[in-house]
């Protein structure tokens, strides 16, 4: 049992993914916290990596606040506390910055026009960017995967349960 077998397994039960671009979310909900976090940490950690706060809360902009909550309740019980805080500074950014982010969103979808998001992540990285992205993407990373290996070692038998459920 790793967290690849985790990522598989919920692939599986739920084809199209969590639907974190749409209003209508999928079969997320539906799936144990103990899984669900996995989906959770590696969609905040890839969108961070990739292109920044600024991207992260446009691509989960429907949803950022339970994938946000999933997070803090993953990396608080992996025992991960400078990423669990990291949430929580997040999260007050989100606050701040979600109206302004939700009329480029409007924007992009009433023109059909992409380039918002560019225009966005232009508008966002400077008044967003924060040095705890760096958690998800340096060196600490390398402690913060340990971390999750070690957690999903002390609950193999319990994730393995969950997942045997209908």
């Amino acid at each position: 049992m790793n967290e690849e077998a985790i990522h598989t397994w919920f692939d599986v039960r739920c084809s199209d993914g969590p639907g974190w671009t749409s209003p209508d979310f999928d079969c997320y909900h539906e799936t144990p916290i103990e899984l669900r976090v996995f989906v959770a940490m590696r969609k905040l950690e890839a969108e961070i990596s990739n292109g920044g706060l600024p991207q992260l809360l446009w691509n989960t902009f429907y949803h950022w606040r339970e994938l946000l909550n999933d997070c803090e309740t993953a990396y608080g019980l992996m025992g991960a506390d400078v990423q669990r805080d990291a949430i929580q500074a997040f999260r007050a950014l989100f606050l701040v910055h979600e109206a302004e982010c939700s009329k480029y969103v409007s924007r992009c979808i009433q023109e059909r026009d992409f380039s918002y998001f560019d225009k966005w992540c232009k508008y966002g990285a400077p008044r967003m960017g924060s040095e705890r992205e760096k958690l998800f993407w340096t060196a600490a990373y390398t402690e913060l995967e340990t971390k999750r290996k070690i957690w999903i070692d002390q609950n193999r038998e319990q994730l393995i349960e969950l997942m045997e459920e209908p």
